[in-house]
């Protein structure tokens, strides 16, 4: 095989090689065996936001959905072993960054499609998916990619919570108001599902709104209520302007 300098060298091109064409559980240990430890955490983030994870992706039973669990596998390892070595690995922190988020938001969901909510609220609440993004401005902007779903999902736990009384009110409005604040600050740029295959019309997203207004309302108080109902209105308009500005 040749000296260690040459086998690392064969390892990280022929893991560049495999990222290029979409062999991502091989280009990662490949990159990582070519000390390739900032363009692993850059894979592992070209995985995190695959479409694989929509559930309705994948067939039960099928190759891809094994293949999926293996990959799955994979970045938790990963991530296990990154995480015990940034310093090691010397990582850049906004790459880091970038893909703890992403984990943490794939983490979210998992919980929340395996009907675990308690579970979700966890990660959500450790990890801070709502809190401020203090990366640079190209982390941000991979990271505000995966905003929109994580809203709609949190809407839904926070709805799911609110309809079966397991969250006593004080909590509830705590949350409720946080997200109030959130979605005002950040109206103009946030803008709710933006998978084309799942955009619901403002119509569609009003009723939504209204459901889980009611279903706050009844948990948090009717102020909490309407503050989310408003605020989310907000960014529907805000989706109706930046359709507008694409399509004139």
């Amino acid at each position: 095989m040749g000296d260690q300098a040459e086998f690392v060298e064969l390892c990280s091109r022929a893991g560049r090689q495999a990222r290029d064409q979409g062999q991502y559980r091989e280009a990662i240990r490949l990159l990582h065996l070519g000390r390739c430890y900032s363009e692993v955490l850059q894979v592992l983030c070209r995985c995190l936001r695959l479409p694989i994870w929509r559930e309705e992706s994948i067939a039960s039973g099928t190759a891809a959905q094994g293949e999926a669990a293996s990959l799955a596998q994979d970045i938790q390892r990963f991530f296990d072993i990154y995480e015990r070595n940034l310093d090691r690995y010397a990582l850049s922190s906004q790459v880091w960054t970038v893909a703890r988020k992403l984990y943490a938001t794939r983490m979210f969901h998992s919980l929340c499609d395996r009907g675990q909510p308690e579970a979700a609220l966890d990660v959500f609440d450790r990890e801070q998916l709502l809190g401020d993004v203090d990366a640079p401005a190209e982390a941000a902007d991979e990271i505000w990619a995966e905003y929109p779903q994580i809203v709609s999902a949190y809407i839904r736990v926070l709805n799911h919570a609110a309809t079966r009384g397991a969250m006593v009110g004080y909590a509830m409005q705590d949350r409720v108001r946080r997200l109030q604040s959130f979605l005002a600050a950040r109206c103009n740029r946030l803008v709710l599902d933006q998978d084309p295959g799942k955009r619901r019309t403002p119509r569609e997203h009003i009723k939504v709104c209204v459901s889980v207004s009611v279903s706050v309302g009844r948990s948090a108080g009717r102020s909490s209520a309407l503050s989310l109902f408003l605020c989310t209105c907000s960014c529907i308009a805000s989706t109706v302007y930046h359709l507008c500005l694409a399509v004139g």
